[in-house]
């Protein structure tokens, strides 16, 4: 009997250890399975078959490690990382931009009006939206009542579209000293600094600006002068005349262009153009030029050793010495001294420079000059001397001064030997 009993707890001991290799479930170690080998166990594990996923903190289905909002049960992703949530970004693909207030189509944080849905740009930053504003590059203008092309902020005549400059009529008198344009009528008065006034020649230019509050002295005859420019070598300003000291262009007010000096240079264009700034009209262009004059002097001649001493009196204006050449006639023959400059005259004291002999009829005759300030222009006092062997005391010898730019005359003198 004790055989047979060994045997059946034998049997038994078998049949247990195949059980237990056949059901898992039975084993003492089903507590730690872990399905995915991610090293949760399935009792613990939310995705026991997805080995990156073990958790779910706010049970949206979405493992903590993939949810970009894991405690966030209403969002899971965030594609432009901009912290908001796909679900609720309005651009779920701009991560500058995630709501749209007024649902126009443009973020809030590029739109300038993030609460009107038929704006959101202002490209003058004028206030008003570009959809709206008829002059959206132009922040000082925005609205056209009368559909003229000019904004309402400087249309003298806002309502009425055939009206948008004020009437203006002058009276001009163009001088060599000066330019003077008295207006003789303006409707509706304006502003000064509404004019721009611009006189150029060649590549010079000169642009003038005037400012309400330099002519604006309390009901006080106001004038103002603007800046200098060089225009072809003349230094040239504007004066403008507010007969009433309004601030404001009125009937006899004027304007003033003059040179620094004694006139516009001869010889040269000027263009002449006053503009109204706040509709570019033009209220005048002209153009103006002034003939060469030649200057001229008084001659004194003094009979020296073999020749002749003839100084300069007055003369009317600066002439550089280059621009004179000096003749001297026997009444048959010609002899001219053309090759003067003041270069050679400029030294700063009185200057003595010898131009040479010249051939009058057979003749020798030397050519010299004194300039006693030494500035290379033709001065009071400045003289020349004619010098030969024998000057012929027959014969009525004449001294011509010759001004080079316009082939003039400026002074004569006769003597003889």
């Amino acid at each position: 009997m004790a055989v047979v009993t060994t045997a059946i707890v034998v049997a038994v001991a078998f049949t247990l250890v195949i059980a237990v290799v056949l059901s898992p479930s039975m084993s003492p170690l089903a507590s730690i399975h872990d399905a995915d080998g991610d090293e949760y166990a399935d009792s613990v594990d939310e995705f026991p078959d997805d080995e990156s996923e073990w958790n779910d903190l706010d049970g949206d289905g979405v493992g903590d490690n993939s949810d970009a909002f894991s405690d966030d049960a209403g969002e899971t992703s965030d594609s432009d990382s901009d912290d908001v949530g796909d679900n609720s970004d309005a651009f779920p693909e701009d991560s500058s931009e995630w709501s749209d207030t007024d649902e126009d189509g443009v973020g809030d944080n590029t739109d300038e009006f993030p609460d009107d849905a038929d704006e959101c740009s202002d490209s003058d930053s004028d206030g008003v939206g570009d959809n709206s504003d008829e002059f959206p590059d132009d922040p000082t203008e925005w609205s056209d009542t009368d559909g003229d092309g000019v904004g309402d902020n400087t249309d003298s005549f806002p309502e009425d579209p055939e009206e948008d400059s004020p009437e203006v009529n002058f009276d001009a008198d163009i001088m060599s000293d000066g330019v003077t344009l008295v207006f003789t009528s303006v409707a509706p008065e304006f502003e000064w600094e509404d004019l721009t006034v611009t006189l150029s020649s060649g590549s010079d230019t000169a642009v003038w600006e005037p400012e309400n509050e330099d002519l604006d002295e309390w009901n006080a005859m106001t004038t103002c002068v603007y800046g200098t420019f060089d225009i072809e070598g003349t230094s040239i300003f504007l004066i403008a005349m507010d007969m009433t000291g309004d601030g404001m262009v009125s009937a006899f007010d004027g304007l003033g262009i003059s040179p620094v000096g004694d006139s516009f240079e001869a010889g040269v264009e000027y263009r002449m153009v006053i503009l109204y700034e706040p509709t570019q009209e033009v209220f005048e262009d002209s153009t103006f030029e002034f003939d060469l004059v030649t200057p001229t002097a008084s001659l004194t001649e003094v009979a020296i050793t073999d020749g002749v001493k003839v100084s300069f009196g007055a003369v009317s204006s600066d002439v550089s010495w280059t621009d004179v050449s000096i003749a001297l006639s026997d009444g048959t023959d010609v002899v001219m001294w053309t090759n003067i400059t003041s270069a050679d005259l400029i030294d700063g004291v009185a200057t003595l420079k010898n131009y040479g002999v010249g051939i009058l009829g057979g003749l020798e005759v030397t050519m010299s000059i004194m300039d006693l300030s030494g500035n290379g222009v033709v001065n009071m006092g400045d003289y020349f001397k004619l010098t030969a062997v024998s000057f012929s005391a027959a014969v009525d010898y004449e001294i011509m001064v010759i001004y080079e730019p316009t082939d003039g005359l400026m002074a004569s003198a006769t003597f003889s030997g």
